[in-house]
């Protein structure tokens, strides 16, 4: 039952050609088959079903699975890591007058950024600038800011 509907979020993901949400519902689905495996195996010995000499082969193999699919989940781990990390950094931060609101954070290179901008005033390009660098000043890096802008009086 776990592993039909990450299978099914990977069928959409690749309908959509959405392959960031494709890889992550793979993901998900080979870390609950593996962990499956690895906890039936450990089961199974427990119960006495099969000897430790002729389990070796199988628990070697499941543990190597669990080893193989941590890898990638490491590296995920680490990339929301960094995206709670900047949305922390700029959520509620302002800038003159210019409130910062709803972050959303994509960390790839550069870093992508997208976040309602609540102003009393509409905003020029020099202005937008203006942020944008005080962004990039605050996080230590570039990043790709798509903005949209709230006009509250």
């Amino acid at each position: 039952m776990a592993l039909v509907p990450p299978l099914a979020v990977t069928g959409i993901g690749l309908g959509w050609l959405d392959f960031h949400v494709a890889w992550g519902a793979l993901l998900l689905f080979l870390t609950n088959l593996a962990g499956i495996v690895l906890a039936a195996a450990l089961t199974f010995l427990a119960l006495g079903f099969a000897p430790f000499t002729r389990a070796k082969k199988g628990l070697t193999i499941a543990f190597f699975a669990v080893v193989l699919v941590s890898v990638p989940l490491v590296f995920s781990f680490m990339r929301l890591s960094d995206e709670s990390s900047v949305v922390q950094q700029l959520e509620g931060k302002i800038i003159g007058q210019v409130t910062i609101r709803q972050v959303h954070a994509r960390a790839v290179q550069p870093l992508e950024i997208a976040v309602k901008l609540v102003t009393p005033s509409a905003l020029t390009n020099a202005k937008l600038d203006t942020i944008k660098a005080q962004i990039e000043a605050q996080l230590q890096r570039d990043v790709i800011m798509e903005a949209q802008i709230i006009i509250r009086r």
